[in-house]
C-alpha cells in the first residue's frame, strides 16, 4: 500500500521515503523502541 506520508509506522514496521525524511524517521525509531517493553 502507498501512502503519501514522509515517514510510515505499521507496528514494528518504519519506512521512510528518502533522505529528506531522515529527522523525521530517527524520531520515528526512537519513539518505537522507547515505547516496548
Amino acid at each position: 500500500m502507498f501512502e503519501k506520508k514522509s515517514v510510515v509506522v505499521d507496528g514494528k514496521i518504519i519506512t521512510a521515503n528518502g533522505p529528506g525524511a531522515a529527522e523525521e524517521f530517527g524520531r520515528a525509531i526512537v519513539e518505537v523502541l522507547t515505547k516496548e517493553k
